[in-house]
């Protein structure tokens, strides 16, 4: 079994893979974060509720070299009394999606926070990835647009 530094089929007792990557998305609350990891996953749009604390699922994958991947998608709230528990769970995620909503300003700044967050709790070499939310209510609404 090749190791990657991020967690292995040897760490959890279930095999029906090779290695398992965890992902986790973050960001303010309202901007999306649970539709962006239910269309990761290949679930359909949904109005949702609130995120509380954490939630997961997993997708699996094959490589062109025929190892099989589990990605691990942690979709979590953005909820202050909620932050310490997203601390706690930034370790060992091999990437992590930052979420704002372009439609809200506040969630754009705020990145800032996050990318310290990030840095503080996660991996030294853990990836973040940027990912603007919301577009699709600009072709309606581009009144709406607080992020150019």
């Amino acid at each position: 079994m090749k190791y990657t530094g991020m967690m292995t089929a040897e760490d959890i007792s279930d095999t029906d893979y090779d290695f398992l990557y965890k992902i986790m998305v973050v960001g303010d609350m309202a901007t999306g974060k649970t539709n962006i990891a239910q269309r990761f996953l290949g679930q359909q749009f949904e109005n949702t509720s609130p995120t509380c604390a954490v939630e997961f699922a997993f997708k699996d994958y094959t490589s062109g070299t025929d190892d099989r991947l589990r990605l691990q998608v942690w979709d979590t709230s953005g909820d202050d009394k909620h932050k310490c528990i997203t601390f706690a769970h930034l370790r060992r995620a091999l990437g992590v999606i930052l979420v704002y909503d372009v439609c809200n300003q506040d969630s754009f700044f705020n990145l800032h926070y996050w990318i310290d967050v990030v840095r503080e709790n996660a991996d030294e070499h853990v990836m973040i990835l940027l990912m603007p939310n919301k577009c699709d209510l600009l072709l309606k609404h581009p009144e709406k647009r607080q992020i150019k």
